[in-house]
């Protein structure tokens, strides 16, 4: 497959704030807004995500390069996918399963007792 699957880290701090920020014109596009990427709101909620301790997976390629993300929120019983993106380039590779599969881990791992995948599915066509 080419890919693995890492704990966020700082040195990809820059990749993960251009797929936040790209996931984010996507959905606006959803509602047929045209809007270009918005760095400073992506660090934001990049910020956001590390200030309240949200475990953050990435998928990294042959080169190191950040193809996707996921964000896992742990509240109460409940493991969410707050926010899930992979590259458009990426897609169809697997790696949204994955990271859904390591949420199913976590949850088997810790005392919470429900797993929700709360995040939008973009499809689109070719």
């Amino acid at each position: 497959m080419g890919h693995t699957i890492v704990q966020y880290q700082h040195s990809y701090q820059e990749a993960s704030i251009r797929l936040i920020a790209k996931f984010r014109v996507s959905l606006r596009a959803l509602k047929g807004c045209e809007t270009e990427e918005d760095l400073k709101s992506a660090e934001e909620e990049l910020e956001f995500y590390l200030g309240k301790k949200y475990p953050i997976l990435l998928a990294l390629g042959s080169n190191e390069d950040v193809l996707g993300y996921i964000v896992i929120k742990i509240e109460d019983e409940i493991v969410w996918a707050e926010s899930l993106y992979v590259s458009e380039s990426s897609r169809q590779k697997g790696i949204g399963g994955i990271y859904i599969i390591k949420q199913k881990k976590l949850l088997r791992s810790s005392n919470k007792t429900r797993f929700i995948i709360g995040f939008t599915l973009i499809i689109q066509k070719s």
